[in-house]
């Protein structure tokens, strides 16, 4: 039957070379994204898991913008990512996702952030807009010192900002008849170019000082009727020792016209403030690092009523109260929420937020938390009064990972009685996909690693299998991340075995040094394994009669003991050297391996991209070709160092061809913005790049009878390349780091797997998504590119005798399939 079957593939080989392949009409369809594995659906309401932000959050307030949504919350930080998004310091949380506010702010350094929001009319007659402060230097693309105004639309600077980080920001009429004024509090000396020391008003059209200000940084502002007469009255806390000139001990009065002392103030440094009423009077709260006010004991909090200082019961223990907020949790009275650093609050377990109702302290269930560390912060609170959901709700931003025992990354929610629930899906980022087949019946099986601990609640530590339905944990997983993963059959008779690679130092509780071996049922190691991590994995024989090897490439110096610089061998028994490794300035290494037939006729070789001067002692700039015996350069590489490697076929003619996308700007010499691709012979461009680095890169098949495309994961976006042009892929999540093309089966459309560091996707799944393709236009086009063809031939017969190239759906691939695709070659409906 066999011989049968390569004589009829023989022959239409042969008719293949003088019948042109028809493509298929185009049917109208696009690659759409499915929910896939379990992640969240649907939008998030009451004790859900808000998605979170990838940094800590400084600052939260309710805005209305009045595109007719209504107010909605808004959050400050030092983060770029929040729920998916690239949003760079500051968000618009809508009650189901985040939103970016244009290009958000930047430009401050490593340090950029914003630490405080306001809301502020100028009566200029375009309404309320939302201001921003903190340490950057441009808003939206416009220069905008630490402090900006977003309208709901687009950001403009606030006069000439100031010259240093702006750390408070409030809204106070004084009463001398121009109406109410911006006040903005921080490190700042000037204000619009004018000399304002710590504390300046803007008008709406200038910067003026508050008299001669604060002797140091002020860290809060609220007004506040203290009961002395003349309505309400900015008060402001920080680190000062003098306010307008007077002793001031870091929290002052300012009546408009002159500051005033809060009695002997406080020991140290003021944080927050906030108005609240007790059930007997008004007082305004203090929070901060003190532990005396007035001279009386006060530990971290204390309470001014106008004429004196109280402490809040016993106070808090730990560094600081950091934010203060009323919240009406309970509709029979608001209530005070404290949040900062502390383990307790009135002598009650509370970590880092507790609850004051004017009487006794409380707890807000098991609090907010940082697994496995003793410091979580809360920064901002802000109550959202049932704006957004049908009863109140209090949110909260800090550093955490934890609310109530769920996991909740910097943003969570507290509805007077509990957190939210655990989330189904990952619990953190992926940074590594594998199929153990390209074909079959296991088109839906799926392998991934990253830094993740959980999947739909299961312990998995940084691995886990798909297996078309759930998730499922591979032993006890690894204790460090996993950056690189691939099937190796070592001969040894047991079959392909899943090999790790990545960061850690035991496998399932097994000593393994960056790299290990499952082989579906428990772990083992691969000798002494690698001195350093593991960044890239693949399969290879280099046609010298050994058979199949793996190769690990990535920043070691040693494979088992052996001096392998950045690319190592593993016959399934003991490692070696490959040809001298790689050379240069150090840090060197290897961030990517793909095995690629440049069409020369040499046959397939190891390419290898990274960070290099040399391979082998050969001039090889960060890429290098390795044919078994020797290696050779590809030109003159590129000018900086190579990310991700593919293979990729535009079906322009000349076969595929070998991507490459990285850190440069140049590739043989020529300008190559990001990616370029290599013949064998020379070096060409890809339109005019990228403006990202891509982290990786996968072929793809696009609308029925369509080209396949080239997808490139960006960290802010996904976009795909034709062979002509580059196009951004709509609804994508903001972070991809790794992509995996599925060819698909007549029964199964092909898919595009993408991991990141998303907590959400337009799928609804938290951190790994599918895209999946268009349907055939006919079954016998086994690679859904609209033509019965070659390709789809040599699909057939690797799955021979299995399903992946079942066409008559007896559940096998034989000769009868063989007969339905020569029925439709060459031709698609």
């Amino acid at each position: 039957m066999r011989t049968m079957c390569w004589l009829l593939c023989a022959l239409l080989i042969t008719v293949a070379l003088i019948v042109t392949p028809s493509r298929a009409g185009d049917s109208g369809c696009e690659p759409d994204w499915m929910p896939s594995f379990e992640g969240r659906s649907g939008t998030f309401g009451l004790n859900t898991t808000p998605p979170g932000v990838s940094g800590d959050i400084y600052a939260l307030t309710t805005f209305d913008d009045g595109s007719g949504r209504g107010p909605e919350l808004y959050a400050g930080g030092r983060f770029v990512i929040a729920g998916g998004a690239f949003v760079q310091c500051v968000a618009r949380w809508d009650g189901a996702r985040w939103w970016p506010l244009g290009s958000g702010v930047a430009l401050g350094g490593i340090f950029t952030n914003v630490r405080c929001l306001a809301v502020f009319d100028d009566g200029s007659g375009s309404g309320p807009a939302l201001y921003a402060g903190g340490f950057f230097s441009v808003a939206g693309g416009q220069t905008a010192k630490s402090v900006a105004r977003w309208n709901g639309m687009e950001w403009s600077p606030v006069g000439g900002g100031m010259d240093d980080a702006v750390f408070a920001l409030a809204v106070f009429d004084d009463g001398s008849g121009g109406g109410p004024a911006l006040y903005a509090g921080g490190s700042f000396t000037l204000a619009g170019g004018t000399a304002a020391s710590r504390i300046a008003r803007w008008n709406g059209r200038t910067w003026s000082p508050v008299s001669s200000g604060m002797s140091s940084s002020v860290f809060a502002l609220e007004t506040f009727d203290d009961g002395s007469g003349g309505g309400p009255k900015l008060f402001a806390g920080g680190a000062f020792t003098s306010a307008g000139g007077s002793l001031a001990n870091r929290v002052a009065r300012w009546d408009g016209s002159m500051w005033v002392a809060l009695g002997t103030g406080t020991n140290n440094t003021v944080l927050s403030l906030e108005a609240f009423h007790d059930g007997t009077r008004s007082r305004l709260y203090v929070g901060g690092q003190f532990s005396t006010a007035g001279g009386e004991p006060a530990s971290r909090i204390a309470s001014w009523d106008g004429r004196s200082w109280s402490s809040v019961g016993a106070g808090v223990s730990g560094p600081a109260v950091r934010a203060l907020a009323v919240s009406a949790l309970d509709s029979r009275q608001p209530v005070l929420i404290a949040g900062g650093e502390f383990t307790a609050a009135g002598g009650v377990a509370a970590s880092s937020i507790a609850r004051w109702d004017g009487v006794v302290w409380s707890a807000l269930a098991e609090g907010v938390e940082v697994e496995g560390a003793t410091t979580s912060v809360v920064f901002a609170l802000a109550s959202m009064n049932g704006q957004f959901h049908s009863q109140p709700l209090l949110s909260v931003g800090g550093r955490f990972d934890t609310a109530g025992g769920a996991t909740a990354i910097n943003f969570a929610t507290w509805d007077g009685a509990s957190w939210p629930r655990m989330p189904s899906g990952l619990d953190d980022r992926v940074l590594a996909l594998v199929a153990p087949a390209e074909t079959g019946e296991d088109a839906g099986e799926l392998y991934i690693g990253g830094l993740f601990k959980t999947a739909s609640g299961l312990t998995v530590n940084g691995v886990a299998r798909w297996d078309g339905e759930s998730w499922q944990p591979l032993g006890g997983g690894l204790d460090g991340e996993v950056t690189a993963l691939a099937f190796f059959d070592d001969g040894s008779g047991s079959g392909p075995a899943l090999y790790v690679g990545g960061g850690f130092t035991t496998a399932g509780g097994v000593p393994a040094s960056n790299i290990a071996r499952w082989d579906g049922s428990a772990w083992s190691n691969l000798g002494e394994g690698l001195d350093q991590g593991c960044t890239a994995l693949v399969v290879h024989d280099a046609g010298l009669g050994a058979g199949p090897a793996l190769y690990a490439g990535g920043y070691f110096t040693t494979a088992g003991g052996v001096l392998a610089n950045g690319l190592a061998r593993w016959d399934g028994k003991r490692w070696s050297a490959v040809g001298g490794g790689l050379g240069g300035p150090r840090p060197l290494g290897c961030e990517s391996l793909i095995v690629h037939d440049d069409g020369l006729g040499q046959g397939p070789a190891l390419y290898i991209g990274g960070l290099f001067k040399t391979a082998g002692g050969t001039p090889a700039n960060n890429i290098a070709k390795w044919d078994g015996e020797a290696w050779s350069a590809l030109g003159a590489g590129t000018s900086d160092g190579v990310q991700c490697l593919a293979r990729f076929d535009d079906g322009s003619g000349g076969g595929a061809k070998l991507i490459v996308g990285g850190w440069f700007n140049s590739a043989g010499g020529l300008p190559a913005n990001s990616i370029a691709s290599w013949d064998g012979n020379s070096w060409s461009e890809l339109g005019a790049g990228l403006d990202f680095v891509p982290l990786s890169l996968a072929s793809f098949p696009g609308r029925a009878g369509e080209s396949p495309r080239l997808y490139a994961a960006v960290a802010a976006a996904l976009v795909a390349w034709d062979g002509a042009s580059w196009t951004y892929v709509p609804q994508v999540p903001n972070g991809a780091i790794v992509l995996l093309s599925r060819p698909g089966t007549p029964s199964i459309p092909p898919s595009l797997v993408v991991g990141g560091f998303f907590e959400t996707s337009a799928a609804g799944d938290s951190f790994i998504t599918r895209l999946v393709g268009c349907p055939s236009e006919c079954p016998a086009d086994l690679t859904f590119d609209g033509i019965v063809g070659q390709e789809d031939l040599a699909v057939l017969l690797g799955a021979w005798g299995a399903s992946g190239g079942d066409l008559d759906a007896d559940g096998t691939t034989s000769s009868a399939d063989l007969a339905v695709l020569l029925g439709g070659w060459g031709s698609c409906p």
